[in-house]
């Protein structure tokens, strides 16, 4: 990076397979780079690099920042109090009227919808919010996230960029639905359907699925829930997001999903070909880069699910997308247990969802 860039970054985005000792890396990375050099990253599922996604790697972009000031501020809670962390990162970043946050937040322990409402509470619904659920190989068992020198697990990271940023937001699915709507008529909590339209919600799924719903573990990335906000919601009228079924409750009536849902809320059961997620992908990358151009950088923040699913051509989704994309791009991400990015004009929690940030100062005269 020093090298590339003619001098130490102001700012290092890192990305780290869990199967390695992060405090390791930190220290070879402060090992090379000037000690007032921010770090801020997470643990990944698999990294994402300017040209191509890996498996098992150390991944990492420095920024020189310009008229950009950054922000970094990290919060967590004994009890988890996903609501309390997202309050006190609000009240850390609003005073310096961030431009764009970037958040990173564990994925085992939190839970970043209502870590994104404690946000919003503070920094206003429409806070230009973006980034990933870390992750690891996934086995569920511990996510890290990185500011600086510090390895911390259970947390939220934010880095906040204030000054003069535009930026450009790709969310991309592919999926399509199943059967009609129907209705979330009893949700035991948040993250678990128990009743459509009054019938218990696993045998709902099952009738769809037949066969293959017998195996919740595979069908249930390849068959997710298109959830649509209730009538009295702020979601436009026909937009879904997506909520990966991840098994059955203990009573073998309900099915619990990977994010949170809202008792009410219509869905369908979805679903989409190999060749329909990538081209998703490949028609957000398009759509991005019309509306922006040119951009001087871009975030990837793609699913772990979505690599499942794909299997063996992950690497065509993002193949797809960074060829509608200028060549020279630099670009950097990972594959997520969960992606945060605008719907109908605010941030959530996604799943199973391409999601990219595109980025440019508005002052040409230094780039990123």
């Amino acid at each position: 990076m020093r090298e590339a860039l003619g001098t130490d970054p102001d700012l290092v985005l890192l990305f780290c397979a869990a199967e390695y000792d992060a405090r390791e890396v930190l220290a070879g990375l402060y090992e090379r780079l000037a000690p007032q050099v921010r770090v801020v990253g997470c643990s990944s599922c698999a990294e994402i690099n300017s040209e191509e996604a890996t498996s098992g790697s150390v991944t990492a972009m420095g920024l020189l920042l310009g008229d950009l000031v950054a922000t970094v501020v990290h919060a967590s809670d004994e009890h988890h109090d996903s609501a309390a962390i997202g309050r006190r990162l609000g009240a850390a970043l609003a005073p310096v009227g961030a431009s764009l946050v970037i958040l990173f937040v564990d994925g085992i322990v939190l839970n970043s919808t209502p870590l994104l409402a404690g946000i919003q509470s503070v920094l206003g619904a429409s806070a230009p919010i973006v980034g990933g659920v870390a992750a690891d190989a996934l086995t569920f068992t511990r996510t890290e996230e990185y500011m600086d020198r510090e390895v911390l697990s259970g947390a939220a990271v934010a880095l906040a960029l204030s000054g003069p940023l535009e930026i450009r937001t790709i969310v991309a699915g592919g999926w399509q639905p199943l059967g009609s709507d129907r209705v979330i008529t009893r949700a035991s909590d948040s993250k678990t359907i128990a009743e459509l339209d009054g019938t218990p919600a696993l045998s709902v799924y099952q009738h769809y699925l037949g066969e293959l719903g017998r195996d919740l573990d595979n069908a249930g990335l390849e068959f997710p829930i298109g959830v649509m906000a209730p009538s009295e919601g702020d979601a436009a009228q026909g937009e879904r997001f997506i909520r990966a079924v991840q098994g059955a409750t203990a009573d073998g009536r309900g099915v619990r999903v990977s994010g949170d849902i809202v008792e009410g809320s219509r869905v369908r059961i979805m679903h989409a070909s190999r060749d329909a997620l990538i081209a998703s992908a490949a028609a957000g990358g398009e759509l991005g880069r019309r509306a922006f151009h040119p951009p001087e950088a871009a975030l990837i923040f793609d699913c772990a699910g979505r690599k499942v699913v794909l299997g063996s051509r992950y690497q065509d989704e993002l193949r797809a997308a960074f060829a509608v994309l200028p060549a020279a791009l630099p670009k950097i991400g990972f594959f997520t247990y969960g992606e945060l990015a605008p719907h109908a004009g605010r941030t959530i929690h996604h799943d199973e969802t391409f999601t990219a940030v595109l980025l440019r100062t508005k002052n040409d005269a230094q780039g990123m």
